[in-house]
This record gives C-alpha cells, sequence and structure tokens, in this order.
C-alpha cells in the first residue's frame, strides 16, 4: 500500500476546490502541488488548504518533478486528453474530470499510453457514487421491476447566462467539445448505460441537438454548442431510452419526478432532487420507498468518488463501476447523439 503521495491538482477553477477537500480527507495524500496559469487564483486557491505547499504557472515543472505520483486534472474540456497523455508520459497516474475526452480518437490514445507505460487512468464518474443510483441498480438487478422496457429521464436549468457570456468557454464547441450534452449531460448518459448494464447494451440512437434559446431573438450561433438534447437509445433487447436535456430554461424548473425505469411488474420513480427517495410503484398500486443514505449531491458523490479513487491507486485495484470502459461507452453514446442530430437519422453504435 502506498501513502504519503506528492499529487500535482491542475486547473484553479470551482471543481478543483472539491479534488482538494478529497486530497486533504485522504490517507494516501501528504502534500499537493497546485497549478494553474492565474497565479492569483492559485495563491487563493492555496491559502485555503494547507495541504497546498507549492504553486506552479506551467504543467511542464508538474511533469519533470519525479516526486509527483498523482495528477490530477481539472482543466477546461480541450485540455483532458493532451494533458492527461502528458502526464501518462512523465510516468504519473491520471484522475481526469468528465468528459474524458472532446473525440474518441484522442480518448484511445491516452487509455493506450496508459497500459504502455503501465499507469492508471481515471476518468471521474461521481453518480456512480450516488448510493440512489447504486440502490436502483441493484433493484433492476434483482428483478423487482420485471423486464425492464423503458427508461425516461429529463433534465432542466437556467444557465442562459453561459450561453450568451463570450468569457465561458464551457458553452463554446471549440473548447467544450459540445454543449449541454457533453457538459451535465454526461452525468445521464454513464448513469443510464450503468443502470441498465445489468440488463442489455445499446445499439443504436435517435438524437436532436439544437439551439432553442441561446440567443434572445432565436437565431442559432455556430461557435457555441446546444441548449438542448433530446435522444432515443435502442438496446438488443425491447428497451428503450427516451432523455432530454436543456439548459437555458429563465427560471429552473421543478418538476414532480425527474423519471422513471418502468418493468412488467413495478415502476422505479427516479428523484429530481437529492432530498428525496426512490419510489417503487407495482402493478397493484402499492409502493415502497427506497431511501438510502449517502453522498447524493454532485459534490459529495465526487467526493466519495475521489476518495475511491486514491483508494484504489493506493491498494492497486480496479474499480467496480467506474471504468475505463465505462467511460469509452458513455462517449461512444454522446458521439452517437451529435452525430445522429447532424445527419438527421438513426445511428448504429
Amino acid at each position: 500500500m502506498l501513502v504519503g503521495w506528492h499529487v500535482a491538482v491542475l486547473g484553479t477553477g470551482r471543481w478543483s476546490e472539491v479534488h482538494l477537500r478529497a486530497l486533504t480527507a485522504s490517507p494516501y495524500c501528504d502534500r499537493v502541488t497546485l497549478a494553474g496559469r492565474n497565479r492569483a487564483a492559485a495563491a487563493a486557491r492555496a491559502a485555503e488548504f494547507p495541504i497546498v505547499q507549492h504553486c506552479v504557472d506551467d504543467f511542464c515543472s508538474v511533469y519533470d518533478d519525479p516526486s509527483i505520483e498523482l495528477v490530477q486534472i481539472c482543466l477546461p474540456h480541450h485540455l483532458h486528453t493532451e494533458v492527461a497523455y502528458d502526464a501518462l508520459q512523465a510516468g504519473k497516474h491520471v484522475i481526469c474530470e468528465k468528459p474524458a475526452a472532446i473525440d474518441m480518437a484522442s480518448f484511445d490514445r491516452v487509455v493506450a499510453k496508459a497500459e504502455e507505460v503501465g499507469r492508471r487512468y481515471l476518468v471521474v464518474m461521481c453518480q456512480l457514487y450516488n448510493p440512489l443510483v447504486l440502490r436502483a441498480r441493484e433493484l433492476v438487478d434483482e428483478g423487482a421491476l420485471g423486464r425492464v422496457f423503458l427508461y425516461v429521464e429529463t433534465g432542466f436549468s437556467q444557465h442562459a447566462d453561459s450561453y450568451r457570456n463570450p468569457d465561458d468557454w464551457r458553452t463554446r464547441v471549440a473548447l467544450a467539445g459540445g454543449g449541454v450534452l457533453i457538459d451535465g449531460g454526461y452525468h445521464m448518459v454513464y448513469k443510464q448505460l450503468f443502470l441498465l448494464g445489468g440488463v442489455a447494451r445499446p445499439r443504436w440512437i435517435m438524437a436532436d441537438a439544437s439551439q432553442l434559446n441561446v440567443d434572445p431573438r432565436g437565431k442559432p450561433i455556430e461557435a457555441i454548442g446546444e441548449d438542448y438534447i433530446a435522444y432515443t437509445i435502442g438496446f438488443d433487447e425491447p428497451l428503450r431510452v427516451v432523455s432530454s436535456h436543456a439548459w437555458t430554461l429563465a427560471a429552473d424548473a421543478h418538476p414532480a419526478r425527474r423519471g422513471f425505469i418502468a418493468g412488467s411488474d413495478a415502476t422505479l420513480e427516479l428523484p429530481t432532487n437529492v432530498t428525496e427517495p426512490l419510489i417503487l410503484r407495482a402493478a397493484d398500486g402499492t409502493e415502497r420507498i427506497e431511501d438510502v443514505p449517502g453522498p447524493r449531491s454532485g459534490v459529495d458523490a465526487t467526493h466519495a468518488c475521489l476518495l475511491d479513487y486514491l483508494e484504489t491507486l493506493a491498494t492497486n485495484r480496479e474499480l467496480q463501476n467506474a471504468s475505463v470502459a465505462a467511460a469509452r461507452s458513455a462517449l461512444a453514446v454522446i458521439f452517437g447523439v451529435y452525430k445522429s442530430s447532424s445527419l438527421r437519422q438513426r445511428i448504429t453504435l
């Protein structure tokens, strides 16, 4: 077992704080180097966390430091694979924020490099550490729903200001790789694949990726990603996932439930917010509340995810759910959605 690691966190934005909290709580990390091109932002973040003992404004100094065992990437999407590849090449393990990549070739190149140098490459998939998601998978696998045939999920939020802010990289296709789907929608995709992973495999996609409210005048802006996504995934069994996600509502919408998984014997209702339980409704009208304690919010689930990843690296064990293969499957669906929308036709995975 490895302890006393020197870890580098690359990036000083919001999610670097979550990573630094996890490193502070982990018994495997002894000190952190924080790398960010904005020296003032790095110094401010370092002041919050005593575990940060050094700040640098270039990544090469991280790669060249033989004492650094692990690099954690909290950077804009377009930098993920480039930085991951360079860190692996330098002999570091890598934990990367989602999405793993903005194109499949770059992702495969990073995975191949990790295998070549004998280092681990882990992609954050925090919803696989949400106890409600894990319990939902158990119910599906146990047969509590009968034969699963339909999964419906929606997501809506207010991010219109981001799409109209020229300084927000998350909405720029060249930097983010797309819009709502490859950002917040990424969590829906890998979660859906996980929940149905014991039932069937995805085979085809039909999708629509559009700009509905990016510009107040209703005119599309080529450099900006989609603010609305809707897709249907077909599986190798009589099963469909029907999902939609919109990001530019004038005010947040709060539907009664976020979605459901329907089976021949029961329907499992998915909660809208982290304080609500799962509800299993049977064909005879009875219902069962499934309330599970644990890290339900995105921040809390990411914290739990990172702690497990650090233990995984320290003890050299395999991840149970959040594997590289799972990350690749999610990317395949995301890129399939974009391709289907562009071609305006159903595409085979």
